[in-house]
């Protein structure tokens, strides 16, 4: 026998005489007004194994799952109020599962170029800006676009040659990777304003190139912190780490981040979680992307984030470490077993602040050259270069992400948002 529990914040749990071995927390939607496609994003607890999940909408399953985690999911949903359901059942066939209320606002299919044209451009903080790509720009395709609005958003809407695409809701961040044939493409980003209403734009004209090897054309692999198959790797001491990324709704700057724990077990122990994420036989050039943010400052010995590149039995790596015992960041050297201090500056942030990391680097006479790191809007010329070691033959590529223990075991977690890679 089923019944419903209605908790703080019109958050609807699906309960059961029955003990759960899982907890389903819904990270994505919000409750209440939104528009369709609907992303349905859900954590589950490590309590237990999950054999499938299933998302179903007025109590109809539209979706069913296997054992994949976290869910990540978008699907259509016709206007008016909804209740969405996630359920997940363990090995053991014991089934858990949480709701939450939507509104689903009706949708605008089309937009004249005389809406378009309309739409208030802004000024000050009430203004709409399409960071990426930019205008006149030519794109491989998937490409990014990143658009910010300088107040608090309602809605953020993707428009596409005047038609209606994806929706972001209560954010002032739109960051979606989007798929268009070739050829030339008008790309509008709305925002209506949380306080007046009002809808406010900006519009860029791009043209999408092929997408083969030969014209160079961006692969962009966007908010991998919310991807499957990250996997953990203790790479020193015996830590207790989380198996994956958590997702995380508070802090964020995009709506989810990805929460990581290190939980030593003695000094200096480390996590290590690594993601695969493709394959080139061409790509010789990467830029890694990040925010992150530390639930203690003091307690981290440092933070490591990396990407690697699989060339035959050549393995290419492009790790950077931000020491806070050393003050300094460093790249790792594999064929001797070191780090490598490059002289620039990396101190502890203060509590509540966001870093923001590139590194771009490429593969370079034989060896793996970091060109150049960004931090928190600084760039820096690195141009050092280290050498590659043996591997079997691949061609595939992946980030990797890694929290160092200190002396005294204080267990803390990493928040990472906006993991954004990109080969060519």
């Amino acid at each position: 026998m089923r019944s419903f529990v209605h908790l703080a914040g019109g958050l609807v749990l699906l309960a059961s005489t029955f003990s759960f071995t899982q907890t389903v927390t819904i990270v994505s939607p919000v409750e209440g007004a939104t528009t369709s496609p609907v992303r349905v994003v859900a954590n589950f607890s490590d309590t237990g194994t999950i054999a499938s999940t299933t998302v179903l909408v007025d109590g109809a399953e539209v979706v069913q799952g296997g054992a994949v985690t976290p869910l990540d999911v978008t699907i259509p949903i016709s206007p008016g109020s909804h209740e969405i359901t996630v359920t997940a059942v363990g090995d053991d066939g014991k089934e858990s599962s949480a709701s939450r209320a939507v509104d689903i606002s009706t949708p605008e299919a089309m937009m004249s170029e005389a809406t378009v044209n309309a739409s208030t451009v802004g000024s000050g903080s009430q203004t709409v800006t399409i960071t990426g790509p930019g205008d006149g720009a030519t794109v491989g395709s998937p490409f990014d676009v990143h658009a910010t609005y300088g107040a608090t958003a309602k809605y953020m809407k993707l428009w596409v040659d005047y038609t209606a695409s994806t929706v972001e809701s209560d954010t002032n961040v739109f960051d979606k990777q989007v798929s268009l044939s070739a050829g030339a493409h008008r790309i509008t980003v709305q925002a209506k304003d949380d306080s007046t209403g009002q809808i406010y734009a900006d519009t860029v004209n791009i043209k999408v190139g092929s997408n083969s090897t030969s014209t160079g054309a961006t692969s962009t692999y966007s908010k991998i912190e919310e991807k499957s198959g990250w996997y953990t790797a203790p790479d020193q001491g015996s830590p207790d780490c989380s198996s994956k990324p958590t997702l995380s709704k508070t802090p964020s700057l995009d709506g989810i981040s990805g929460k990581f724990y290190l939980g030593p077990n003695g000094q200096f122990n480390n996590c290590l979680w690594p993601i695969l994420l493709g394959k080139s036989t061409t790509a010789t050039h990467f830029q890694l992307d990040v925010h992150y943010q530390l639930s203690n400052p003091a307690y981290p010995q440092g933070v490591e984030f990396s990407s690697n590149k699989h060339v035959g039995t050549k393995w290419y790596k492009f790790s950077v470490q931000c020491s806070y015992n050393k003050g300094v960041f460093s790249v790792y050297d594999p064929v001797h077993g070191g780090w490598v201090s490059l002289g620039i500056a990396c101190t502890r942030p203060s509590a509540g602040k966001w870093d923001h990391l590139i590194v771009n680097s490429e593969i370079s006479n034989g060896k793996s050259l970091f060109t150049s790191i960004v931090f928190n809007g600084v760039t820096h010329t690195v141009n050092a270069s280290v050498g590659p070691v043996s591997k079997p033959s691949s061609y595939n590529f992946g980030v990797h992400f890694q929290m160092d223990g200190n002396r005294a075991g204080n267990a803390y977690y990493t928040w990472v948002d906006q993991l954004t890679y990109k080969v060519w």
